[in-house]
């Protein structure tokens, strides 16, 4: 069976038990017949690999376009547990999972709704964590 790797981007405030929650939550909801889901939330993918690769912001540039030792992809999509307004960093992966063709998917944790998410839109202001609003793909 082929295994679906997705990243959940959360906040780097948000607490311990709602990202282990999410990643617990989100493994049966992405797993499809023929693909096994595997959820690697930033918390633990930026601590295992971010140090190495010089911080936050090479790491930020890598988690959309890495691969793996066999050429397959670190991870095939994101999901954003948090929004609408999400931080830099989490601009910079999403930008990137959207750059790069991925997939990319807006998630309300209380519902278990996915939405697919088209963009992103700068709000301007000087704040790192209020940097750009989720845009979603409207449904005609």
């Amino acid at each position: 069976m082929t295994t679906a790797r997705w990243f959940l981007a959360h906040s780097k405030s948000c607490p311990v038990e709602h990202i282990d929650t999410w990643t617990k939550a989100l493994t049966p909801a992405l797993t499809s017949p023929g693909w096994d889901a595997q959820v690697t939330s930033a918390r633990d993918d930026y601590e295992l690999r971010a140090r190495a690769m010089g911080g936050w912001h090479r790491w930020c540039q890598d988690v959309p376009r890495g691969v793996r030792w066999d050429g397959t992809p670190l991870f095939h999509g994101i999901i954003i547990p948090e929004g609408p307004i999400v931080g830099r960093a989490t601009d910079s992966l999403i930008r990137g999972f959207l750059d790069a063709g991925k997939h990319v998917f807006a998630w309300e944790p209380s519902t278990g709704r996915f939405h697919a998410v088209s963009g992103l839109k700068e709000l301007g202001l000087d704040n790192w964590k209020q940097w750009s609003k989720i845009v979603l793909t409207s449904i005609s």
